[in-house]
């Protein structure tokens, strides 16, 4: 019979070997268009609002206009970034909960080393006014 300190200890090292194995699951390149270094920085806004004005708490990404699209069922967005612009190769759109959400038209890139901000222009269905939150993919140079 295993003795309560020996079941503590064996249950501990499990649950701390399921735990890392989870962050290196969630950390992984591959989840962003598998990617193939395992080097990739990742920023992430908060969750942004289409709301012209709107200022997220994360990175202090701000949406600057809504427009309707050509269609009448999109909206472009146009968002500006104060980040370093080397620090976005690629953009990614994903919902609040993470799942990346796939956009009829790339996402457009503006980087302004100047004042040190990435404008971010996107197209989203008007159904996305739940929220959404921008990945900015460096991709370390090769």
């Amino acid at each position: 019979m295993m003795s309560k300190s020996g079941l503590i200890l064996g249950c501990s090292i499990f649950f701390l070997g399921f735990v890392a194995d989870c962050m290196a699951q969630s950390t992984s390149a591959t989840a962003i268009d598998e990617l193939t270094s395992t080097e990739v920085n990742i920023l992430e806004t908060g969750v942004l609002l289409d709301v012209t004005g709107y200022k997220g708490d994360v990175l202090g990404a701000e949406v600057l206009s809504i427009s309707t699209g050509e269609d009448n069922v999109s909206q472009i967005i146009e968002l500006s970034v104060p980040i370093d612009p080397d620090l976005a190769d690629r953009v990614y759109v994903v919902s609040p909960s993470g799942k990346r959400i796939e956009l009829a038209e790339p996402v457009e890139i503006s980087r302004d080393a100047e004042n040190n901000k990435v404008g971010i222009t996107l197209k989203l269905s008007k159904k996305t006014s739940l929220g959404f939150k921008i990945k900015l993919i460096d991709v370390p140079d090769e």
